[in-house]
C-alpha cells in the first residue's frame, strides 16, 4: 500500500465519527452496487433476440441452463447486498439514536412536511406554526396541556 492509501485509511480509523462515515460511504457503493445487479438480473429474464441490432456489443447473454444459473447467481448477489444494506442502515441509526440526535436535526429542509401527522396539510398552518412537531411532539405537548389546565382548576377549586 503506498503512503497515500494508509494516510487515507488511517483517516477513516481515526475517530468513531470517520469510521461511521466511512461505512455510509460504503454503504452508498453496496446501493449502487445493488442496482447493476437489479439491472443484469432483469437483463437475464428478458427474452433473448433472435437477430441482435447490434452483435459488436459485447454484450452477449448465455442461453438455456446457463442463463438460469447466471441469473440464480445474480438473485443471490441482489439479496446479500441488500441484507448489507440494511445492516449498514441500521447500524448508523443505532448510532445516531447512542448519539441522540434527532431525525428532524439531519432531515433536509424540504421534508419538513413529511415529518407532520398524517393528514395534515402544511399549507393550511398559519405561518409556520407547530410545522416542526411531529405527531408525537404534537400529543406530547397536547397532554402537557391538558395536565397544566388540569392543575389550575384543582388550584381554582381548592381556593374556592
Amino acid at each position: 500500500m503506498n503512503v497515500s492509501g494508509q494516510r487515507q485509511s488511517s483517516v477513516w480509523s481515526s475517530s468513531p465519527s470517520a469510521k461511521q462515515i466511512h461505512a455510509l460511504g460504503e454503504v452508498e457503493k453496496d446501493i449502487a452496487r445493488l442496482l447493476h445487479i437489479a439491472a443484469t438480473g432483469l437483463s437475464l429474464l428478458t427474452v433473448p433476440q433472435a437477430d441482435p441490432a447490434d452483435p459488436s456489443s459485447g454484450d452477449q447473454l448465455p442461453d438455456g441452463e446457463e442463463r438460469a444459473e447466471m441469473f440464480v447467481q445474480e438473485a443471490t448477489k441482489y439479496y446479500e447486498t441488500l441484507e448489507s444494506i440494511q445492516k449498514g442502515l441500521r447500524k448508523a441509526i443505532v448510532n445516531l439514536r447512542e448519539a441522540r440526535i434527532s431525525s428532524a436535526a439531519i432531515a433536509p429542509s424540504n421534508a419538513q412536511a413529511a415529518l407532520l401527522a398524517p393528514g395534515v396539510n402544511a399549507e393550511s398552518l398559519a405561518g409556520d406554526e407547530n410545522l416542526h412537531y411531529a405527531l408525537q411532539e404534537s400529543l406530547v405537548e397536547r397532554e402537557a396541556w391538558l395536565g397544566l389546565a388540569q392543575t389550575l382548576e384543582n388550584i381554582q377549586n381548592r381556593s374556592s
